[in-house]
């Protein structure tokens, strides 16, 4: 092989190995927001439940 061939092959396997990590940075993001959208959830079910028991529990 020569040196050209040689830098093809190694651009092409920089170029997978570019996109695979692009792609599993997004899938790691759209993971984050979700899991901080289910904290969130349920956070203001907790509150929810804590309201409703302060307030009908007692009537």
């Amino acid at each position: 092989m020569s040196g050209e061939e040689i830098m093809k092959v190694a651009l092409f396997f920089l170029t997978v190995a570019g996109a695979g990590w692009t792609i599993w940075w997004r899938i790691e993001g759209k993971a984050k927001a979700a899991e901080d959208k289910a904290e969130k959830v349920a956070a203001d079910l907790a509150a929810h439940k804590l309201h409703a028991a302060e307030t009908f529990a007692t009537k």
